[in-house]
């Protein structure tokens, strides 16, 4: 048995007890023990290890008490007999550490409970703070209940005053509604009277005025009608004198007429002399080339021949001679050749002006399909100079019933017939894309119903604006041999319900808040417009692919009239800057190509909705430019911001610029109301004079 030792109140003994009934693991660890929740648990745990302790101590013998069985020695050769075990003092250690482990539990059992005992003391005090509370909230409500009891008395007392303020003013107002029913009557009564009177008063002075009346009708009666002979005879001498103006215009033109021949044969022998010119220098230049190649070959055999002989030296110098008086001719004929240019411009533009600085050409497209519909009667009576149509109207019923037509002429500078392709009209406008290489601004444009034709003039394949491009490419380039150089801008400005929008830009790419913006230069006379995208035009391609980058940002839409209709006015701008190396003489001209949206009745596209809208906004715009031609005609102030169409071609249609209308129409019966109403625009175009353009040139010093 082992030592046993009494600690306190409590024995605890120290025995050879078997680890695995110790609760100790085979390795000779003291597994940690459980912690106790209460203090307790721990005693109860404290005596559950004394009773362990003591039963496993009365397994071996007493020290009073000898054991039967006889030990065997522990060698043959040793004394020593068999012991149980060795190690009581190291299990007496162990069981001392579990102790103090568990006495350490214990301690911080009580700390965790004087912790608790705390914690319930503040408890108590908040909940004796909170009791205090209450009853402190107790009084106040009863406060506030005896205040609330308070404001309802005085309510109900106010509610009877109330009710009797409101049976006082009940009183007073019915008082008052009688004196204003008596008070109303009387003044009816005299109104009445008054009327009574007013009425006999102006029955007299009614009939006084008809009597006066009757008598200044018979005197103006018989003064309009002296003044009617006097007009009558008037009238009849008018006439005469017009008939003499009309006589002396008929001369006068036949005289223009003259002019146009004899100006007609000079240009044509100026072209002659032109094309004599142009052989010659190019004859110069070959001989030049020789000249030149003859130089080379004789400087390679001077070195060689400086010793020969001096009939050789002779012939050297000759030749030499001979080729400076060569190089010489070459270039006088080259400085007449420009100079023949400048004159040949000077000519041709006054040959412009005789024609006219406003031109009205008129073109009939063809029937496209034969269930267009019927055809309507149009003809063209002066076959010599395709200047005249004439349309027959509708049938109209007299009033003794007989059908008759009226027939409306009409004369332009030129009149195209259906059968007519585009270029032959190119051809005839040729001479105004000359004038823009001049240095002139030029403007073309076409305006007519929707259906007419009017983009098929202007932007198909062979149209005017491919056209008109390539013959400034091949003009500009013959140029070069007379020491003009040319750089070229395009721009395409589509307006579409009073708005500029870029064609060169698609609409998703475009910053609304950056739009086009139209600004004009008053010194120079030119138009601009910012925020827009001008392509430089270095070659033809590159006036296809913008035609065709154009053509489809386009805003069309169908309507009853055209499947495919223009609902906006589109105008391409070309910028011509023209420097001559020689003269050192600059030029700078506009070309604006203006495809006008289609003139329609709203009544007859049907148009709805947005496309009613554009309609409106399209004939608004169309109307803006008759009037701003009307007002160039009549010289008086002229309306260019009426519309954006007419304010972007402001420098375009005034006085300082040539201007070429065409007048497309259909041959349709059905379209025969849109169809006068275009040629009647047409001749009021016609007969308008916008004075001489001038061309803008600058020499070398300005800027």
């Amino acid at each position: 048995m082992g030592p046993v030792m009494l600690r306190g109140s409590r024995i605890e003994v120290a025995a050879t007890v078997p680890l695995s009934q110790q609760g100790i693991s085979g390795n000779g660890t003291v597994p940690p023990p459980k912690t106790p929740h209460t203090v307790r648990d721990a005693l109860q745990v404290l005596d559950d290890f004394e009773d362990k302790l003591l039963a496993s101590t009365k397994k071996y013998t007493s020290p009073t008490k000898s054991s039967s069985k006889v030990r065997q020695f522990l060698t043959k050769d040793s004394n020593i007999r068999a012991f149980t075990a060795w190690d009581m003092d190291e299990r007496l250690i162990e069981v001392e550490a579990q102790f103090k482990q568990m006495k350490e539990v214990m301690n911080v059992s009580l700390k965790d409970k004087t912790h608790m005992e705390e914690v319930i003391e503040l408890a108590k005090a908040r909940a004796n703070d909170l009791e205090r509370d209450r009853c402190r909230l107790d009084e106040k409500n009863t406060a506030l209940q005896t205040e609330l009891d308070l404001m309802r008395q005085q309510m109900t007392t106010l509610t009877v005053d109330l009710d009797q303020e409101r049976r006082s003013h009940r009183y007073e107002l019915e008082d008052h509604e009688r004196a204003h029913r008596i008070q109303l009557e009387e003044l009816q009564k005299a109104l009445n009277d008054n009327t009574q009177r007013l009425e006999r008063q102006h029955q007299e002075e009614l009939e006084a005025l008809r009597r006066q009346h009757r008598a200044e009708t018979e005197q103006e009666k018989h003064q309009n009608a002296r003044e009617l002979e006097v007009l009558k005879a008037r009238l009849g001498s008018e006439q005469q004198d017009l008939a003499k103006i009309l006589k002396d215009r008929d001369y006068e033109i036949q005289d223009f007429r003259g002019q146009i021949e004899t100006l007609n044969s000079d240009l044509d022998l100026e072209r002659t002399q032109k094309g004599h010119l142009q052989k010659q220098l190019d004859d110069l230049i070959g001989t030049n080339a020789t000249l030149e190649g003859t130089i080379r070959s004789l400087k390679a055999q001077l070195s060689f021949l400086e010793s020969g002989q001096k009939a050789q030296s002779d012939s050297f110098a000759e030749m030499e001679a001979r080729m400076q008086v060569a190089l010489k001719n070459a270039d006088d004929a080259r400085q007449k050749l420009i100079k023949e240019e400048t004159e040949r411009r000077v000519l041709f533009n006054k040959y412009q002006e005789l024609k006219g600085n406003i031109r009205v050409m008129c073109r009939v497209r063809p029937v496209l399909e034969s269930s267009e519909g019927t055809v309507a009667e149009l003809d063209y009576p002066d076959e010599k100079t395709s200047s005249q149509i004439s349309v027959k109207g509708p049938e109209v019923k007299n009033a003794l019933g007989k059908a008759s037509a009226k027939l409306y002429p009409f004369e332009f500078d030129r009149v195209f017939t259906p059968q007519v392709h585009n270029e032959e009209i190119f051809d005839e406008i040729s001479q105004l894309v000359q004038s823009a290489l001049d240095g002139y601004n030029v403007c073309i444009f076409c305006y007519g119903q929707t259906g007419s034709g009017k983009t098929y003039t202007m932007s198909s394949a062979d149209g005017v604006i491919p056209r008109a491009t390539k013959m400034i490419y091949e003009t500009v380039n013959k140029l070069k041999e007379k020491s003009w150089t040319y750089t070229m801008e395009g721009s395409f400005i589509e307006v579409y319900n009073e708005e500029l929008n870029d064609l060169l830009t698609p609409a998703k790419e475009q910053d609304s808040k950056n739009k086009p913006e139209i600004k004009h230069d008053e010194i120079r006379k030119t138009t601009t417009v910012v925020n827009c995208k001008t392509v430089t035009l270095d070659s033809e391609n590159t006036v296809e692919l913008m035609l065709n980058e154009a053509q489809k940002n386009r805003s069309v839409a169908a309507t009853k009239s055209n499947e495919q209709s223009s609902r906006s006015h589109s105008v391409f701008t070309l910028k011509l800057a023209g420097e001559n190396s020689a003269t050192h003489e600059r030029c700078e001209g506009t070309l604006n190509l203006v495809d006008l949206a289609g003139s329609e009745r709203l009544k007859q596209s049907g148009a709805e909705g947005d496309r009613m809208k554009e309609t409106q906004n399209i004939n608004t715009s169309l109307k803006s430019l008759g009037d701003v031609i009307e007002a160039l005609g009549t010289g008086r102030h002229v309306p260019y911001r009426n519309s954006k169409l007419t304010y972007l071609l402001r420098y375009s249609l005034g006085g300082n610029s040539k201007t070429l209308m065409f007048v497309m129409v259909s041959p349709l019966e059905a379209h025969l109301n849109e169809t006068l109403s275009s040629l009647r625009f047409a001749t009021k175009v016609h007969n308008t004079h916008i004075g001489t353009a001038k061309s803008t040139k600058k020499s070398k010093g300005d800027s």
